[in-house]
């Protein structure tokens, strides 16, 4: 519901990169993401953050999540 209440549509992409030396882990899977949200919607990271650990330690996983907008990083505007 944090997800699909918010999100009206995006793109994303699922990365696998070999770890770095010395990682418990061979490699490195993470997925990238860039949403539109729905008008007057704001996504909840911590919120998206704590459930997405809770499924992944459910299935003896762990993990993290980030939501960073993208207006901070890499929007340009122009006038």
């Amino acid at each position: 519901m944090v997800w699909t209440a918010a999100v009206a549509g995006g793109e994303a992409h699922l990365q696998v990169k070999p770890s770095e030396l010395g990682s418990v882990r061979a490699f490195n899977v993470h997925f990238h993401a860039v949403v539109e949200l729905r008008p007057g919607r704001t996504l909840d990271g911590a919120r998206l953050r704590d459930l997405w650990r809770l499924l992944l330690a459910r299935q003896g996983a762990a993990g993290n999540l980030a939501v960073t907008g993208v207006e901070r990083h890499w929007a340009v505007y122009r006038e």
